[in-house]
């Protein structure tokens, strides 16, 4: 799941790349545009919940093979185990499906503000994440 997602992360963090905070709070087109993908990256996250829980088998024979290659490539190298590739998997899916929901209030509309941290600071943090998770898994 990750191979999808993080692309798409990286295409939200990339079109506030090259633009001040000042001019990202006034373009109301951008910061719309921000919000829809977003919402994409949560329906994907939520579509794919929905596929892996019927699939609950095969995503723990996923696992499984995946704690044989962690074990395989045990080296001097700080040991990761299964519970903790699958905690941070699960806490890095519950934050993306979170963050729709802190810059997009029903009543109120955008926060803008709030979607630029979360462009800036919360969406590399996050592909960090991912990265790290892939490598090591």
């Amino acid at each position: 799941m990750f191979n999808e997602l993080l692309p798409m992360l990286e295409e939200i963090v990339a079109m506030a790349d090259n633009i001040s905070y000042t001019n990202f709070i006034k373009d109301t087109n951008l910061q719309q545009r921000c919000l829809e993908k977003i919402k994409s990256v949560k329906d994907f996250i939520e579509e794919n919940e929905t596929c892996l829980n019927v699939k609950e088998k095969e995503k723990e024979e996923y696992e499984k093979v995946e704690k044989e290659k962690l074990e395989s490539q045990k080296s001097d190298e700080t040991e990761i185990s299964k519970e903790d590739i699958k905690n941070t998997y699960n806490s890095i899916k519950e934050e993306i499906k979170n963050i729709y929901n802190s810059v997009n209030h029903e009543k109120f509309g955008i926060n803008p503000e709030t979607l630029w941290d979360v462009i800036k600071l919360d969406m590399p943090f996050q592909i960090k994440r991912m990265k790290t998770i892939m490598e090591t898994a």
